[in-house]
Parts: C-alpha cells; structure tokens; sequence
C-alpha cells in the first residue's frame, strides 16, 4: 500500500534529511524535495537545489542519499548566480520558491 500510496519510507526522516541536503557546502534554494517507495527496500527521491558548485554539490547530496539508504536520486543542480530566477519554479534566488516548497 505504502508503495501506491508514494509514502516517504518509514525509516526516512524526512526534515533531517532536507537539513543535510541545505548543510551542503554552496548550496541553496533546496526544493522540490520528493522521497518515496518505488517497491519494498527500494528508495526514490527528486530534489532541486542552486549551488555555487553543481558539481560537487551533486556528489556531496549523492552520499547523503546513499546515509538514508536511498539509492536511487535525481538531483536537479542549478548554478548560483545572482538575482537569476529559478528555472523551475521562476523565482528570484533568495526568495520562496512557490509551489515548490511543499514537500512530499
């Protein structure tokens, strides 16, 4: 049920886990944040964040995935630059994002 459902995985806390992503080093904007059961003991999660370093800001939120046992994540990194929008939400950086701070 939990799978048809797309519940974030009991284990996952998932306010923890979005503070671990926003302690990244250069990164900001974190959003759109979505973590659920793809089947049983198989983790999904989606995540957009702005980075000063998309980089290394990918490899460093990878490892935290992989701390919450999530091993499968697309992580969507936009380069920081400033007062440029948001491309997914179109806001200005700094700003809240919208519709895309809701997490799921």
């Amino acid at each position: 049920m939990s799978v048809l459902l797309e519940e974030v995985p009991p284990h996952i806390e998932l306010g923890l886990l979005e503070a671990e992503i926003k302690k990244v080093v250069g990164v900001s904007n974190t959003h759109c944040l979505h973590v659920w059961s793809v089947s049983h003991g198989c983790f999904a999660l989606s995540v957009h964040v702005t980075a000063v370093d998309p980089q290394q800001a990918l490899k460093d939120i990878d490892q935290i995935c992989r701390k919450f046992k999530v091993h499968h994540a697309t992580i969507q990194t936009t380069l920081a630059i400033r007062g440029q929008e948001c491309a997914t939400c179109e806001t200005r950086s700094g700003d809240e994002h919208g519709g895309c701070s809701n997490l799921v």
